[in-house]
């Protein structure tokens, strides 16, 4: 994954304050996930039963999907070879 999510939902809150939880999941084969990110939303003052919008952004964690390393569910070896980690010799 490379940039940020978002999450577009309508909420209609039971109480005038609260919190839920976006997960975001890398589904592959055969159908199983693993969670990449998740945020928290919580809001205040609300009216019970009055919808309101959450444009909420999911920020990948710094070691999700490092350029080069692909994903985890990729059945390829990854292109990245030992040899581009590694600093010139010094002459």
């Amino acid at each position: 994954m490379r940039g940020t999510a978002t999450l577009h939902t309508t909420l209609t809150p039971i109480a005038r304050s609260g919190t839920f939880v976006a997960r975001l999941y890398d589904v592959g084969p055969p159908g199983i996930g693993k969670p990449i990110i998740h945020a928290p939303y919580t809001w205040h003052g609300r009216t019970s039963g009055v919808p309101f919008t959450v444009d909420l952004p999911l920020y990948p964690p710094p070691t999700a999907f490092r350029p080069g390393t692909g994903s985890p569910w990729s059945s390829r070896p990854s292109t990245r070879s030992a040899s581009s980690t590694t600093r010139p010799a010094r002459s």
